[in-house]
């Protein structure tokens, strides 16, 4: 006979002639099957995350520095002495989309934070850039904007992670 299952059917699988659909076991396999599939994929999803966070800090370290190096050749921003504490030291805005300096004194009328990477610390932090007399660009990110006293300059960056 043909759709007939022949055999011992100790744990009622058989399936009749005529009945259509799955059995309690077959849907607790597939259940158990996906339940594992979830489990493996969300520690990759949550590390892909952060590594996007990462590069998108990275990303607003490499534009402040090109900024700051075109506003400073072009004479629109003067660097100043390396001792020189606040001078010379702009807060990165980031959150228009295009990117902005904006200098220490002037920041207090800040937007929201918007350093995300957590592998660095940089979560709700800003990004200050620094312009020397020199030229040199320093970079940092910082929980606060009220100035730069206490900041590290070039130091936990993203973009020294790639």
């Amino acid at each position: 006979m043909a759709g007939i299952w022949k055999g011992d059917d100790s744990l009622g699988i058989a399936k009749m002639r005529g009945e259509n659909g799955f059995t309690l076991a077959e849907m607790l396999i597939v259940v158990a099957v996906i339940a594992v599939l979830v489990a493996v994929s969300i520690p990759m999803v949550s590390s892909a995350l952060d590594r996007v966070r990462c590069t998108t800090d990275a990303a607003n370290e490499r534009s402040a520095k090109a900024i700051a190096a075109v506003q400073f050749l072009s004479g629109e921003i003067k660097g100043a002495a390396e001792s020189e504490g606040t001078n010379g030291a702009y807060l990165y805005k980031a959150g228009d989309g295009t990117g902005t300096l904006v200098p220490w004194s002037d920041s207090i009328e800040k937007g929201s934070a918007y350093g995300k990477c957590v592998t660095h610390g940089h979560q709700d932090a800003y990004l200050w850039v620094k312009v020397l007399e020199d030229g040199t660009i320093q970079l940092a990110w910082a929980k606060k904007i009220n100035g730069t006293a206490g900041v590290t300059w070039d130091k936990d960056l993203c973009g020294d992670a790639h």
